[in-house]
This record gives C-alpha cells, sequence and structure tokens, in this order.
C-alpha cells in the first residue's frame, strides 16, 4: 500500500507514523492508523485540525502544498500536494484495496432522474448480477440493509469505504448517483466506471455552477475523465444518454470512439430506445418500448410519465451490459416503489395524495403534468423552495404551479438560514393568479389546508422534501417527513 501511495503522491515529508488503516476528511472521526486529509471546504478549513488528528491517532496527514510548512515544522508525518481535495478519492482508492476495479459500476447523472433510475437500475440487475448496491440520495443500500447518508454521493474516503464493504459482502454491481458537485470537488475520483447514465439537465444549482455551462460541463466529466481512467485499468466503459434535452445531444458529439445508445420520449426521435402508445394510472405506467425496430409492451408499477424515460435508461443499461430485452422488460413488472417519487400516501378518502421530491422548475413539471392527466378534479400543490439554494428558479417554480394547477399552497421546504416568508415572497413574484394561489409558512399548516375539504377525483400534490424526514429551519434539523403529516391530516378528515 505504502508503495502505491508513494507512487501517486511522491516521496512523503516524513513516513507515516504506524499502519495505514483507513481514510478520513474529518478530524472528529480519526481512529488510529488513518491517513487525515486535510481538504478545505465551504465552512472549514480542514488544516486547523491537524494536531486533533493527530491527537487522534493519524498515522500520516495530507496538505495542500501551500501548507506544507505545517508537516514540516512540527514534524509530522505525510505529504503537500497541489489540492488534497482532488487527491482524497485516489488515496482512498488505494487504502481501501481498489473496490470498483472488482465491481461492475454504473454512475446516473442529470438533473432529474438520478434517483430513480438507479433503483430500476439495480433492480434490473437482479438478472446479471449476484447482489447489487444502491448509493444515491436515499443513502447507501446493498444486501437488505439502508444506510442514511447526507449527500447525494458521499465525500471520497466514506465512499470509498462503503464500496469495499459492499465488496466484501459480496455485492459484485453498484448503481451510483453522481451529482455535479461531487464531479468538481473529486468524490468519485479513484471510480472506475463500467458505465455510465444521462438523464438530462435543467436549471439547478446555478447558485454553485454559475451558469448552465459550467454545470453540463461538470457533468460531462463523468463521460470523458472518467472514462478515460476506466479504459486505463482494462475496463471497457459505455454510455446511456437521454437526448429529450439539447444538452443529451451536445454529449453524445463527445462521445469519441466509446460506445453509447440513446433514449428518448419524444414522438418521431431518433433515439436507440423510445416509447409510444403510453398509458397512465396514479400508481403504474405502461407503454410500448421501441427498440431495434420492434414493439414490446412495458409494464411499469410506478406513476409517473416521467419514468418512462428512467425506465428506458434502465432498460438501455441492462441491454448494454449484456441482458436480453424481453428478460429486462419482465423484470420492470417487479420494480419496487421508489421512496418519496410520485409516492401515493394510502387512504380510504375518494381523492389522492402524492408526495415527490420534485425540487427544480423541470421536476415540478413532470410532476404536475403527469398528475393534470390523471385528475379529473381540482390539482392542489403544496411546495416550497429551499433556502441557501438557487433563487432565480423561485419564480419559474411559482409560475410552473400555478400552469397546472386549481390551488396552490406556497410553503416553506427547507429554509436553512434564509426567513421563509421572503422565499414564498420570490416564488409567488413569478405567478400571475391564474389560479388560487394562498401562503403558509408552516408546512403542517399548509399539507392540512390542502387535503381538507376535497372531493372525489382530485388530486393533491405535495412536492419539494420527497423521502426528506427532516426540515432544516435556521441550524436546527426538525422531524417531518411530507407522507407522514399527511397520513396524519387525512385521518382528521375520514
Amino acid at each position: 500500500m505504502l508503495s502505491e501511495l508513494v507512487q501517486l503522491l511522491g516521496k512523503p515529508i516524513s513516513p507515516p507514523n504506524s499502519r495505514i488503516r483507513g481514510v478520513t476528511h474529518d478530524s472528529r472521526n480519526v481512529t488510529a492508523g488513518d491517513i487525515y486529509v486535510a481538504a478545505c471546504g465551504a465552512s472549514h478549513d480542514g488544516h486547523d485540525f491537524i494536531a486533533d488528528a493527530i491527537s487522534m491517532g493519524a498515522a500520516a496527514v495530507i496538505v495542500d502544498q501551500s501548507r506544507q510548512s505545517l508537516l514540516v515544522d512540527s514534524n509530522i508525518p505525510g505529504w503537500s500536494v497541489g489540492d488534497s481535495r482532488q487527491v482524497m478519492g485516489f488515496v482512498a482508492d488505494i487504502v481501501y484495496n481498489h473496490p470498483t476495479q472488482h465491481m461492475h459500476v454504473v454512475g446516473v447523472t442529470g438533473t432529474n432522474g438520478k434517483t430513480s433510475t438507479t433503483h430500476i437500475i439495480a433492480h434490473l440487475a437482479k438478472g446479471l448480477f449476484e447482489q447489487a448496491g444502491i448509493i444515491g440520495t436515499l443513502g447507501a443500500f446493498s444486501c437488505g440493509v439502508l444506510v442514511p447518508g447526507q449527500r447525494t454521493t458521499p465525500e471520497a474516503p466514506d465512499l470509498q469505504k462503503m464500496l469495499s464493504r459492499m465488496q466484501s459482502n459480496s455485492v459484485d454491481m453498484v448503481a451510483m448517483e453522481v451529482a455535479s458537485h461531487a464531479l468538481m470537488h473529486g468524490r468519485v475520483n479513484g471510480c472506475l466506471f463500467d458505465a455510465a447514465v444521462f438523464t438530462n439537465l435543467t436549471q439547478d444549482h446555478l447558485d454553485f455552477h454559475g451558469s448552465m455551462e459550467s454545470y453540463f460541463e461538470a457533468k460531462a466529466h463523468l463521460f470523458t475523465t472518467h472514462f478515460d481512467a476506466a479504459s486505463q485499468y482494462g475496463k471497457c466503459p459505455f454510455a446511456v444518454i437521454g437526448i429529450d434535452t439539447e444538452w443529451g445531444n451536445r454529449l453524445c458529439t463527445m462521445m469519441r470512439d466509446l460506445p453509447y445508445s440513446t433514449y428518448s420520449v419524444s414522438a418521431g426521435s431518433s433515439a436507440d430506445f423510445g416509447a409510444a402508445n403510453i398509458r397512465l394510472a396514479a400508481s403504474s405506467t405502461e407503454f410500448d418500448l421501441l427498440y431495434n425496430n420492434r414493439s414490446f409492451p412495458v409494464v411499469l408499477p410506478l406513476g409517473g410519465a416521467f419514468q418512462i424515460q428512467n425506465a428506458l435508461a434502465a432498460l438501455a443499461w441492462f441491454i448494454g451490459a449484456g441482458g436480453a430485452v424481453a428478460d429486462g422488460v419482465a423484470l420492470l413488472r417487479t420494480c419496487p416503489q421508489i421512496p418519496g417519487r410520485f409516492e401515493i400516501v394510502p387512504s380510504e378518502l375518494p381523492f389522492a395524495v402524492v408526495v415527490d421530491y420534485a425540487h427544480t422548475p423541470d421536476g415540478l413539471e413532470n410532476v404536475l403534468s403527469t398528475a393534470r392527466e390523471l385528475c379529473s378534479g381540482k390539482l392542489i400543490c403544496v411546495f416550497g423552495c429551499g433556502g441557501d439554494r438557487d433563487r432565480s428558479k423561485r419564480p419559474l417554480m411559482g409560475s410552473i404551479a400555478e400552469k397546472y394547477c386549481d390551488e396552490v399552497i406556497v410553503t416553506s421546504d427547507n429554509p436553512r438560514s434564509e426567513d421563509a416568508e421572503l422565499i414564498i415572497d420570490q416564488i409567488i413574484a413569478g405567478m400571475s393568479s391564474h389560479c388560487v394561489v394562498r401562503r403558509e409558512s408552516d408546512r403542517r399548516l399548509a399539507i392540512a389546508d390542502a387535503v381538507t375539504s376535497r372531493v372525489a377525483n382530485d388530486v393533491v400534490v405535495i412536492a419539494g422534501k420527497g423521502h426528506e424526514t427532516y426540515q432544516i429551519v435556521h441550524d436546527q434539523v426538525i422531524p417531518f417527513d411530507d407522507r407522514l403529516v399527511a397520513s396524519e391530516e387525512l385521518s382528521k378528515c375520514s
């Protein structure tokens, strides 16, 4: 291991003082034998906690080259590098014995659809692999155990450790959500991908990326830099690209001689995988798969027209990985419900309540357009926007909500450090009163308002938080689950 680290990082300023056992970037989590990586974060500089890491038993420290004196002056074992955050994944890959060299790894990136696509892929993987794992927004899932996570894509040391544990538990395939932040911050450095899926690109995270162009470039790294790395280690990566946005078509032109397939739900598209004769129900979707000049009837037990794109992406991966189309279509029939994705809240009442994670303009439009098709009564939407995130999408989401709904109740999401009432103001600024609009910053009261006095065939959509079981208000994390709250309020209507 040490020889590999020297090959990657160069000769250490001082050799590690004990056997290396792990890697962490969090000084609070250091255990004896860990390499502590002093990385700069959004609110803290890891270099400030080197003494803490050493006191906890760190075997060595990695610092930015500009901070090399911290090691030299104190005779601390370790290395200095150009950017400690960017090497962190490669170091963890070495320390945890290169887990992705021994697994089939699929990375799924895009603005919307990552969670659903990874879950459908992992379900289809039953036809090709012994054990499939999932890493993403809902946490890490393998061998029947769910470990909740804080990020869509974990930090590099946590990710590599997680992958190593999966491999030791005989997981031979992993479907992983790969966020644009993760690509920019090097969280998947050291991961070798066998395949990658691009779902779509619509407005989100512009507070971080600055422009759609930069956002796209971050996503594209998965198909360029990371595919090149996988090829160097003998893997033959292939891509699955959704071409219902211009960005997907552009990504196709960047694939050089690497294999890829395309999918689209647009009529008349030249995509390799398409859909026709779409039939929607609240808890299921049926369509005809168009592939290789043939048509295959598909029954997917998931509600939402947007799930068709996710199913096409998963089928394209399955066939690209060596599966038969008939087997993939058969497996889709038993696909389990994905938490917080067009999830129907159980009730005996004659109207439907749907909880969905939609938190972008495109995501909200997908959910509401589907709900509108299913709704023969009134469509009511409860939603807000997260604080300390892209503010430019707030009025856009207000405009989309009133486009499809008869009533909109604008509420708080995770306001974080912002004033929830001001966020609501910015959402309502995009609305022109084409429907009934009410504001209620208390999310529980907003949900109660939405489900009260509903009649047969109405549909209530509670959007924005989906599977989340908390609400972040200032520095407090408050227990809050839209599904549980909706169920409690529905019980009062019985």
